[in-house]
């Protein structure tokens, strides 16, 4: 894994001084068929389309001849739609085997309530803690 050692340093809080302006503008855009027009676009960027109000992330990019130079990562190849997760009850990945659909967690492709979830961490975590106790369950 590596860090990404490049920041931008800001001397002071940026301030947006116009409503419903996104701090960074390339973040949303009409519609897909602007994603080749946005400037330094990065793998993991999160764009919102206003004409259909979906989330993308970019997957992939690919080179763009800019004058007489061929810019390697200049602009988007490849996205994918982003599901749910609007606060509205929607489906949604919450990690690698785990999708929340609604208000249930699917764990394994079991579906069982958020409650029973709760109470399986619970048990789990207090079996645990016994353990290191030197107690069993």
């Amino acid at each position: 894994m590596s860090i990404i050692t490049d920041n931008i340093g800001v001397a002071k809080s940026v301030t947006v001084d116009k409503t419903n302006t996104p701090l960074d503008g390339r973040t949303r855009c009409d519609s897909v068929s602007d994603f080749p027009n946005i400037e330094h676009p990065f793998i993991g960027m999160q764009i919102y389309t206003v004409s259909d109000g979906k989330f993308w992330v970019v997957k992939s990019l690919k080179s763009k001849l800019i004058g007489a130079i061929t810019v390697a990562d200049a602009v988007i190849d490849t996205y994918e739609e982003l599901k749910g997760g609007s606060g509205g009850g929607g489906d949604y990945t919450a990690g690698e085997g785990v999708t929340i659909l609604d208000n249930q967690i699917s764990v394994d492709m079991e579906i069982i309530s958020s409650k029973e979830y709760v109470d399986t961490f619970i048990q789990v975590t207090a079996e645990l803690i016994d353990e290191l106790n030197g107690e069993e369950i």
